[in-house]
């Protein structure tokens, strides 16, 4: 945390087969956060807390974490205080598929309306999504929006997670929008009232 080169410079310049790995501590940003860039089939751009660590990515308020490559993966890091929603696996101009996100804490957004997890294809791009992975993770705390929030994902599993601790009227996953080929396996709901657990 605080060294040179910056998380978002690392994110920013990542190619096809990049490790970054996260040290322990706080990362804390300003504004958005985002991974663009893809990886390639054989080539994943990985995003990996150090071992034996939990980084902790601080959005402070100000924007949020956004995935807008393909072929990147997110492993064992915490996500807190984003704005708008914690994580967004979005497209921009061309199509977001294979993104596996895995072992992380996603809770505490900031404001909103907005999700923990946020996937959603680009309409005025007609820029798909899909192919998402989303594994064994801890999510909470989305506002005014679903836990785990589906716009038009086409194919996604979640499988694993702890998804819990929602506002009243607000649900835990809801995939809408024309989402299909959805898989939603053994994960622990709770804490989700005045609206569906899984809708």
């Amino acid at each position: 945390p605080g060294e040179s080169p910056t998380l978002r410079d690392a994110f920013s310049s990542a190619e096809p087969g990049d490790l970054i790995i996260l040290a322990a501590g706080t990362h804390t940003q300003s504004g958005n956060l985002a991974i663009s860039n893809s990886g390639t089939p054989t080539a994943w751009i990985r995003v990996e807390a150090a071992p034996g660590t939990t980084p902790i990515i601080d959005l402070a308020g100000a924007g949020e974490f956004r995935i807008g490559g393909s072929y990147v993966s997110l492993v064992g890091v915490d996500i807190r205080n984003g704005g708008g929603n914690n994580l967004h696996i979005a497209p921009g101009s061309e199509d977001v598929h294979h993104v596996h996100v895995s072992g992380t804490t996603i809770h505490d957004l900031a404001w909103g309306p907005g999700a923990a997890i946020k996937i959603n294809r680009n309409n005025a791009q007609d820029a798909a999504v899909g192919a998402i992975c989303l594994e064994g993770n801890d999510v909470s705390e989305a506002i005014n929006n679903a836990i785990i929030d589906g716009v038009g994902v086409e194919g996604a599993v979640v499988i694993g997670n702890d998804i819990h601790d929602n506002a009243v009227g607000s649900h835990g996953i809801f995939f809408k929008g024309g989402s299909s080929d959805i898989v939603i396996d053994g994960n622990l709901i709770r804490g989700i009232r005045g609206n569906a657990a899984l809708q």
